[in-house]
């Protein structure tokens, strides 16, 4: 930091310089040609205008470097304070960018938490149909079912079976045929005419032998807990 002291050139001793000789006695000796015009000057006196003006080139000299240095100072911190003003705006920027991307990063989780959801929901649906509505009839003759294996299924549930409460969306999704294991001696195994309504009606009809006596075929009707494929 500059002080505001005044210059060494300044801090002349008046009485030195610029006062005027003096015997013990008070009688003037004249100094040189300046000196002798001026007046008797005490110590308190201020100095002469050209003793000021002499003084300023030196006092200019002496201050000119440190301005130049208080400019580069200046300067300096100038250049400090646009690159953190720019640091500051790409901050901002890529913290706008940010924002953006994770309001959309969240969005899509949403998104994907609905489908998720969605699909377990579907999964445990077509899991639980596999499970439910899957059956197997057994002993119908091969070509029996004529081109349409659906419709033969559909039309031997529906018309045969008679069931009371099948939903208005009932349709046979899939039907296919599947190589019988040997049979041992003996009816299969928990064969039952199933209805598929509840677990309570499932479980007890499962352990009941179902026979049907359609289109002049014998057959065997009953639950295959096997997953559909």
């Amino acid at each position: 930091m500059v002080r505001n002291k005044e210059h060494p050139l300044l801090q002349v001793n008046k009485m030195d310089k610029y006062a005027v000789q003096r015997p013990a006695g008070g009688t003037v000796v004249p100094g040189d040609a300046e000196e002798g015009q001026e007046k008797d000057r005490g110590p308190g006196d201020e100095p002469s205008l050209s003793a000021i003006m002499a003084a300023i080139p030196d006092l200019h000299s002496s201050l000119e470097p440190k301005l130049d240095a208080v400019t580069v100072d200046v300067n300096l911190l100038f250049a400090d304070l646009e690159k953190v003003t720019e640091k500051v705006i790409n901050g901002e920027t890529d913290i706008a960018q940010l924002q953006s991307t994770s309001r959309r990063i969240e969005d899509q989780v949403q998104f994907l938490t609905t489908e998720h959801e969605k699909i377990m929901a579907r999964l445990e649906d077509q899991e639980g149909r596999a499970q439910r509505n899957n059956i197997r009839v057994v002993g119908v003759p091969e070509r029996a079912e004529g081109p349409s294996v659906e419709f033969f299924l559909e039309t031997l549930i529906v018309d045969s079976l008679r069931p009371k409460r099948l939903s208005k969306f009932f349709t046979v999704e899939r039907v296919h045929r599947a190589p019988i294991p040997p049979r041992g001696r003996g009816p299969p195994r928990g064969p039952s005419l199933h209805k598929l309504f509840t677990l309570e009606m499932k479980m007890p009809s499962c352990r009941l032998p179902g026979r049907m006596e359609i289109f002049n075929m014998s057959m065997l009707l009953y639950v295959s807990f096997q997953t559909s494929r």
